[in-house]
């Protein structure tokens, strides 16, 4: 049985050219769901590869107990992760190139991590490829693989080492097919001495020294950018899964950009100090950049992490200065330096200064980024008139869209609009959807970057009760969500989202809280649609109608 399946695999890749060398005793056929990609426009958030049913038997694992034993709501999650294994892989050129990425080798060798995991009403799964934790090599291999596309993973015979081809979908025959999520194995043992994982890691003779400590400490710095619209949770998501396992206090820098916000504020300035006894003296004070620059030297084998939030709302070419020049990484090792590090050092004389007077290491008066200092960044999309970062600086960050989903939102889209039965996920999709709707009486279009994301609002403007609220809550979701309508969406064409009657921004407020202060004490739970005087007078009846007729179109059919 385990020899005519091995054979459909190995068939499969040599029909893309690519050959089987090494003895295997087991291997698992995976079709990519999209929530398994790195692709853009994903739905989701997750990011691992979810290993589930008879295949995560393949991987080896630590089970606490308890983290499995106890109930869901109960388990210990700080146990899930105490112990994250990393599985040595080798990835292989002619895949690479068949896949459209690319390796000098014909071999490259990768890690990937192993956790498994517990889920709530639903069985165990394994989470392979913790991102922040992963080879960059590895991730690299992940983002040539596509939705639909089909992942082989093969073990070596009686080692714990591994093998990953990708297969495109549209290359996969049948006979493959009927593989997926399946495990198919030979009866063989393989025992792993610890003491010797853990020093093969350094004994690879034709890698530099340096590298492997890179790769045993996943020490390789990236500069991103996290794109979107407001509120889609940009922050959140650097926040909960970039730097989830991340030590906050100690290795993560932050720093916002505004308009007035400078060099000087973001490398370090010389400041007066006015001692006890009346002296003033001059003292360095080192600005967020020099301070992660600062850990990551005096931390080698740590990832140090630089965040700068709404990266284009300053003049971000002008505030990095000659550090612009430090976001060329290096791909490979080369004159003593490892992948990761700045390609091209700089002389900068503040820098340079505060490192020698509190000693500091770093090489030979010459300043760059580290292999082990990623920089984060996010960016509204529809503030990107603001300052419109250039080719030349996007080309040296990685980007990624973060997109909304609401089925991962679970605190805020159920809460109502203050004095109505309107939920915020219902709101927020109706007037987002509105927004790409030509109305064909303006030459003037709303951009997609205008929309809504699921955490424009905060809760504070909306109401925990449906037909409640009060002034407070009501006159927030007007100054923040209203205002952005009116003011910004709708600019230049307000008959797209509002009433010919409303002239002006002062004329929407007054009209809304008059109009509370007329339901306020009046409302009847039973009836469907109470609150929806609160926007009649605003928005235009085709929205209003899609608000409320909506609504009683469900309910009737619950009844039903």
């Amino acid at each position: 049985m385990y020899s005519q399946k091995y054979q459909i695999v190995e068939d499969a890749l040599a029909s893309i050219g690519a050959n089987l060398e090494n003895k295997y005793d087991g291997f698992i056929v995976k079709k990519l769901k999209s929530s398994n990609t790195l692709d853009d426009g994903r739905t989701t958030k997750q990011t691992h590869i979810a290993i589930t049913g008879e295949q995560m038997d393949i991987f080896p694992y630590v089970r606490a107990t308890g983290y499995f034993d106890n109930s869901y709501a109960t388990q210990d999650n700080e146990l899930k992760k105490y112990f994250v294994l990393q599985i040595p892989a080798f990835l292989h050129k002619d895949n690479l190139i068949y896949l459209g990425g690319d390796c000098e080798k014909s071999e490259k060798k990768v890690y990937t991590s192993i956790v498994r995991s517990k889920r709530d009403g639903a069985a165990d799964q394994v989470q392979m490829s913790i991102i922040n934790l992963d080879t960059p090599d590895f991730i690299s291999f992940r983002k040539l693989c596509h939705t639909n596309d089909y992942m082989i993973i093969l073990k070596r015979k009686s080692q714990l080492i591994y093998d990953f081809y990708c297969i495109k979908a549209t290359d996969v025959k049948e006979d493959l097919k009927s593989l997926n999520n399946h495990f198919f194995k030979e009866s063989t043992n393989t025992v792993v001495k610890l003491d010797q994982v853990i020093n093969s890691n350094t004994d690879d003779k034709d890698e530099n020294i340096n590298q492997n400590i890179l790769e045993e400490n996943n020490c390789f710095g990236y500069n991103k950018i996290y794109y979107g619209i407001p509120g889609c949770g940009k922050s959140f998501h650097i926040e909960d899964e970039v730097l989830k396992e991340v030590d906050k206090e100690h290795d993560v820098f932050r720093t916002t950009f505004y308009l007035d916000y400078s060099n000087s504020d973001f490398i370090g300035q010389i400041y007066p100090v006015v001692r006890d006894d009346g002296s003033v003296s001059y003292e360095e004070k080192p600005g967020p950049f020099t301070k992660a620059l600062e850990r990551a030297l005096r931390n080698p084998n740590k990832m140090i992490y630089l965040v700068i939030e709404e990266i284009n709302r300053g003049n971000a070419a002008a505030i990095f200065g000659d550090t612009f020049q430090l976001l060329d990484r290096l791909k490979k090792d080369r004159d003593g330096r490892v992948a990761g590090d700045s390609e091209y050092p700089v002389n900068n004389e503040f820098i340079e200064g505060y490192f020698k007077k509190n000693n500091v290491p770093f090489n030979s008066d010459k300043i760059y980024i580290p292999h082990n200092l990623t920089l984060l960044a996010t960016m509204n999309t529809s503030d990107q008139n603001v300052f419109p970062l250039d080719t030349a600086f996007k080309r040296r960050w990685d980007r990624e869209k973060i997109m909304t989903d609401w089925n991962e939102v679970d605190d805020i889209k159920n809460l109502y609009i203050p004095y109505t039965d309107v939920t915020w996920e219902k709101f927020a999709t109706t007037i987002n959807n509105k927004m790409l709707v030509d109305d064909g009486e303006s030459d003037v279009s709303v951009s997609e970057d205008k929309q809504m994301g699921a955490y424009f609002v905060k809760e504070n403007m909306l109401s925990q009760e449906k037909n409640a609220g009060d002034k407070d809550s009501l006159k927030a979701f007007i100054s923040n969500v209203m205002d952005y309508l009116y003011n910004d969406v709708t600019k230049f064409n307000h008959g797209l989202l509002f009433d010919n009657s409303v002239k002006t921004y002062d004329g929407l407020y007054e009209t809304m809280t008059e109009c509370a202060s007329v339901l306020n004490g009046n409302v009847d739970d039973s009836t469907v649609g109470v609150g929806k005087r609160l926007f009649e007078s605003v928005l235009n009846k085709e929205i209003v109608d899609e608000l409320f007729d909506q609504e009683v179109d469900d309910e009737q059919g619950t009844n039903n």
